[in-house]
């Protein structure tokens, strides 16, 4: 299950009977709800080890070992909604696994960090989740409602599409000729951007003083009509359709850098059902200036999950595994 609201965090809780361990996370979750906690579903899982530093009765530092533990709570009156639905539909609910722990399940199990930050980003429909790992631990999760369904519309008006053809273009699986009207500012930009490319600034402005005309002297008759296809497009304006998924990982990218100073994340997955977006992956490349950057399909190592049918399954695949 995937909800914007619900609130994930991780603390470092001392080592005791997992009643008095209830007892403690309830303590911690009160500290971090945004309101009461009797309006939020409270759970918690151990994922790992860890250790605790306190003061001792003569002011010595003591440390002790810990366990991680992650915390999350969802509002009641988000599930309840659910669980309403599945109950007028006749399925039992066996257990509710939300999509942070479900992703950071599958990436512990197939991903080895070997002590390296990475980011698991699932881009839907209507949301793109960001979630941080770090030597196979959880750090960080962001959500956002920026999604590829807001990519497809703003391509389809763009470009005079439905959304169904503009799906086709920007998944690659059709190259529709495109028509685009260049105004006389257009073609006015485009000289000045040419002239920057061969000449340097001491010469540009002895241009624009002896002969301005040049520059100016536009197809003034009518506006200049070109054809160019659906992914010269998508390529041109990857930075305008793209430009979202690419803060949200930038957000989480600069929030490890200031977590631990002088680090960078070493690689990040794309999956979901936007990662197969033509161009997503040059772009993201260039905006975030990584190389590594994979589909969560291409390390698949056995079975056919053609058409990136794996990058669709990352969040079932890990839930069943933290079942």
């Amino acid at each position: 299950m995937n909800a914007r609201n619900k609130i994930v965090r991780t603390r470092d809780l001392p080592l005791c009977p997992l009643k008095e361990l209830e007892g403690i996370v309830k303590f911690e979750a009160e500290q971090f709800l945004p309101y009461g906690i009797d309006q939020f579903y409270v759970d918690f899982r151990v994922i790992g080890e860890s250790s605790l530093t306190t003061e001792g009765t003569d002011k010595e530092k003591v440390t002790t070992e810990a366990a991680k533990v992650m915390i999350a709570a969802l509002p009641k009156e988000t599930l309840n909604q659910y669980l309403e639905l599945l109950n007028q539909s006749g399925c039992r609910v066996q257990s509710v696994t939300l999509h942070t722990d479900a992703v950071y399940s599958y990436a512990k199990q197939h991903f080895q960090t070997n002590g390296q930050a990475i980011i698991m980003c699932d881009l839907g429909a209507n949301s793109t989740s960001t979630i941080l790992m770090e030597n196979q631990e959880f750090i960080a999760d962001i959500n956002s409602d920026s999604g590829t369904k807001y990519i497809v519309d703003h391509f389809s008006i763009k470009h005079g599409l439905d959304t169904q053809q503009s799906a086709a273009c920007l998944f690659g699986r059709e190259d529709l000729t495109l028509s685009k009207t260049e105004n006389e500012m257009d073609q006015l930009y485009k000289k000045i951007e040419k002239l920057n490319q061969f000449v340097s600034s001491d010469q540009q402005e002895q241009v624009l003083i002896d002969s301005p005309e040049s520059l100016m002297a536009t197809d003034n008759s009518q506006d200049s009509i070109k054809s160019y296809t659906a992914s010269d497009a998508i390529h041109e304006s990857a930075s305008e359709l793209y430009g979202d998924i690419g803060k949200e990982i930038s957000r989480m990218m600069e929030f490890y850098r200031t977590r631990r100073f002088g680090t960078r994340v070493s690689r990040i997955y794309i999956f979901g059902g936007g990662a197969e977006l033509l161009g997503l992956k040059t772009y993201l490349k260039q905006r975030l200036d990584i190389d590594d950057i994979l589909f969560v399909s291409e390390t698949a190592s056995s079975g056919n999950y053609a058409n990136g049918d794996l990058n669709l399954m990352v969040a079932a695949i890990g839930g069943a595994i933290g079942r």
